[in-house]
């Protein structure tokens, strides 16, 4: 699983290819407006403070990486989506920090059902 440094700038590399922050144009001057979802890890429920280690899920959900290593152990999914963790391409590493992804991918046959429905 890719690990960084909560602040680095590959954690706000992750946060913008994720949708986590926004850019806007406020006065004339360049902001970045953070979103909640990433202010704290969801397993200790405590915030992200910058040199904290944070591992990174497939799923774009990150996490202390001390709190996520010990529930894996446990668990085999994410805390919070419950998608399966399993070893990630070299690719999967590169699209978590570098391009949004979408969340829910449907089954084509779930689809093709919706659409033959009255």
């Amino acid at each position: 699983m890719p690990r960084c440094v909560v602040g680095s700038p590959r954690w706000f590399q992750f946060l913008r290819a994720n949708g986590h922050i926004e850019v806007k144009i406020i006065d004339g001057s360049v902001r970045h407006v953070k979103d909640c979802a990433v202010a704290e890890c969801a397993i200790c429920t405590e915030s992200f403070e910058d040199e904290d280690l944070a591992l990174v899920l497939k799923c774009a959900h990150a996490f202390h990486d001390e709190c996520c290593t010990h529930w894996l152990k446990i668990h085999a999914s994410c805390p919070i989506c419950r998608e399966e963790v399993t070893r990630m391409s070299l690719v999967d590493r590169h699209d978590v920090f570098t391009r949004r992804r979408r969340r829910y991918v449907r089954d084509d046959a779930e689809a093709a059902s919706r659409g033959a429905a009255p």
